[in-house]
């Protein structure tokens, strides 16, 4: 965008303007990154050079709205967490009203929520405002929320739950096509695993693959919604878990293949431990002693006993060397995870030109090409992909239906000096093709037109 070369200023740092009113004008309903290269020479024409960025957001802050889970049983405490943060993840101190709304449907399937209940919360010293708070009854709920910064912006968010009952179904509530929910964020070995498979029309099976990884499965379990849109399962969480799985679920209706993968984190809490180093003080003086107390602990909090290893050096050397070369150990134990990408085929996705047709074999067409099962080439240029007539003059066609008449001879100037052109061998039909044509689909491109 742009390029300058400025001095330095007395304290050390140089204003760079950045003109921002064309994004707004072009694109107001997004947010901007602008990143900047700086490049430094001092007197001895040593260069050091840098980078940063800045955000041009279209609002001051944006509103985060969560539940502890991922869904609920009516009369169940839910927690509900309300925070709000500037583009560079900073939080804002504020108050906010949140609203619990109960969504239901119209015949024509218009959405109308209903107030049931309402809470004013703040947000202070950088940390979420929580709600406990209980639905009342099974159904879809939003928690909208208007959050307040005191400096005259008001900035809303929103959040999205389910939460079911007994013989809860989902009729009469609207789906996506498929929809997978687990009911925690994370799980820890020995747990029970829940899930809810939610689906947009009423009735349906589905394939349930545990545990995929890279592309690979075992024998799916299957559901069956004998009515209703939505259901709930469970599988049992190991060691073996650690530190993540997948879950892929699978259904088909409206004649498409929906797909929705879930990756479950199963943290090893275990094997990780919480070390904190305190100095004596913040300061010292050159060739000044000092105490360094290190405390190493579960994360229930209880203490580790063994050896610990401590390394001091110069901080110093990390602006030669481009920051500490020395790696987390807990990457080096867990900083691997299972991967999962989804592989598969159906006759949904698949097409098979070579189409077998009881009564009919294709034989040589003679010196004006080759006929062979699934395509038709000819020497003038041009094919006939599929079963059909012969064809004259340059081009390309995808032709996928086929006749009971006889291939025609393609016109030409030499005609009736040409050798007979072969015709396929054909056994009588079946009675409901005689005579009779079956369209499939049919897509013809020409380069010029036939004679």
């Amino acid at each position: 965008m742009a390029e300058a070369t400025v001095d330095i200023g007395p304290d050390g740092t140089v204003k760079i303007p950045i003109e921002t009113a064309l994004a707004k004008e072009l694109h107001g309903d997004q947010d901007h990154q602008y990143n900047i290269s700086a490049e430094v020479t001092d007197s001895s024409r040593r260069m050091i050079s840098g980078s940063g960025s800045v955000v041009a957001p279209r609002q001051p802050y944006q509103v985060y709205v969560w539940t502890q889970r991922g869904y609920y049983e009516a009369g169940e405490e839910a927690r509900v967490s309300v925070q709000a943060r500037t583009p560079d993840g900073s939080p804002v101190n504020g108050k906010a009203v949140l609203k619990v709304l109960a969504v239901t449907y119209e015949p024509g399937g218009a959405p109308v929520e209903a107030e049931k209940a309402r809470f004013e919360l703040a947000a202070r010293d950088g940390d979420p405002a929580v709600q406990m708070l209980q639905f009342p009854e099974a159904g879809q709920y939003r928690l909208a929320v208007e959050f307040d910064d005191g400096a005259g912006h008001q900035v809303g968010g929103t959040a999205h739950t389910t939460v079911r009952g007994k013989d809860f179904d989902g009729r009469g509530f609207r789906f996506p096509d498929l929809e997978v929910v687990a009911e925690k964020a994370e799980y820890a070995p020995g747990e029970e695993a829940s899930f809810v498979v939610n689906i947009a029309q009423e009735g349906g099976s589905l394939l349930v693959f545990e545990r995929p990884q890279n592309g690979g499965y075992l024998k799916p379990r299957v559901l069956t919604l004998a009515q209703g849109k939505s259901t709930r399962f469970s599988l049992p969480v190991g060691s073996k878990d650690q530190p993540n799985f997948f879950l892929e679920v699978v259904t088909v209706h409206g004649a498409k293949i929906h797909t929705r993968v879930v990756q479950v984190p199963v943290p090893p809490g275990k094997r990780i431990a919480d070390v904190s180093v305190t100095p004596s003080q913040e300061t010292y003086k050159p060739q000044a002693d000092g105490t360094v107390q290190i405390q190493v602990k579960h994360p229930d909090g209880t203490p580790v006993q063994g050896p610990v290893i401590l390394t001091g050096y110069d901080k110093a050397l990390e602006y030669i060397s481009g920051g500490s070369n020395v790696p987390n150990v807990r990457d080096f134990f867990w900083g691997w995870k299972r991967n999962h990408h989804v592989a598969g085929m159906s006759s949904l996705n698949t097409v098979n030109s070579r189409i077998s047709v009881y009564g009919l074999t294709w034989e040589p067409v003679g010196m004006f090409g080759t006929q062979y099962l699934g395509r038709i080439m000819f020497a003038g240029g041009g094919s006939i992909s599929g079963f059909g007539r012969g064809w004259s003059g340059s081009g390309r066609a995808d032709y996928d239906s086929f006749a009971a008449s006889p291939v025609v001879p393609a016109a030409a100037p030499m005609a009736a000096t040409a050798m007979p052109m072969e015709q396929p061998s054909r056994k009588p039909w079946p009675a409901p093709l005689t005579g009779s044509w079956l369209p499939i689909k049919r897509r013809v491109e020409r380069t010029r037109p036939c004679p």
